[in-house]
């Protein structure tokens, strides 16, 4: 395949890694104005490939693209910086990679399970709690007592689990099967919620769903399924 430069290193060169990671050890530099080619972006980083097949992660920004000059001139040149737009769009996407630390959309959800855990689950006249006042055995029994594992413990262990397993991808199933768990907790409760409002007498001050259901089961929700469909670093390659 005939090589065709993208982009050009800056005049003095740059630094190299063998992965997206501020954090490894630095490789061999990029000599200065070396036409390179981007084979993908990874938030500010780019994995570029050399005319002769060597291939590295650098810091994208840096990047000059390369454009042909018209045609019959038989010359090629660098026309402005590579950094904005890729970074940008990344960020729409979900990414954003600084000092070796990825923030990716499954830690996002971790973060935001945590919080759920101490917005209000239930809020109504006089009445709110969050899933620190509620009791998992409920959750599937609505007459059991209330006593045992709090929903909020469960909820911020499987938040710290989460956690760990977005930072790096040791296991994109474990991951998976812990974003489940969550939005499956939060799901349960939204239904034996409405199923007790569903079950008011006709003559009460009865109050729909969406009146009393608060924000915590709902961040819960939408927590649980981000951690469930959002990818981390290098997660392809350890499918």
């Amino acid at each position: 395949m005939t090589f065709v430069p993208t982009h050009a290193a800056p005049v003095d060169g740059c630094d190299t890694w063998s992965e997206p990671d501020a954090a490894q050890p630095i490789g061999p530099s990029l000599p200065g104005r070396s036409a390179v080619r981007v084979l993908r972006w990874w938030g500010d980083w780019a994995q570029i490939e050399c005319s002769n097949g060597w291939t590295a992660w650098i810091d994208g920004r840096r990047l000059d693209v390369w454009a042909a000059s018209p045609v019959g001139s038989g010359t090629e040149s660098v026309v402005g910086s590579a950094g904005g737009p890729h970074g940008a769009v990344d960020r729409a996407a979900g990414w954003l990679v600084r000092g070796g630390v990825t923030v990716s959309l499954p830690l996002v959800g971790a973060i935001a399970t945590g919080l759920a855990t101490f917005l209000p689950w239930v809020r109504a006249v006089g009445v709110s709690f969050d899933a620190m006042d509620l009791y998992a055995r409920v959750l599937f029994d609505p007459d059991a007592p209330p006593s045992g594992l709090r929903v909020g413990l469960l909820l911020l262990m499987l938040a710290a689990a989460a956690g760990a397993l977005s930072i790096r991808p040791y296991s994109v199933s474990a991951r998976r099967l812990v974003g489940a768990v969550i939005a499956g907790v939060a799901l349960l409760f939204i239904v034996r919620l409405r199923r007790a409002l569903d079950g008011q007498p006709a003559d009460s001050d009865a109050r729909g769903l969406l009146d009393v259901l608060g924000p915590g089961a709902c961040l819960a929700l939408a927590a649980g399924v981000s951690i469930v469909v959002g990818r981390v670093r290098d997660e392809g390659a350890r499918r």
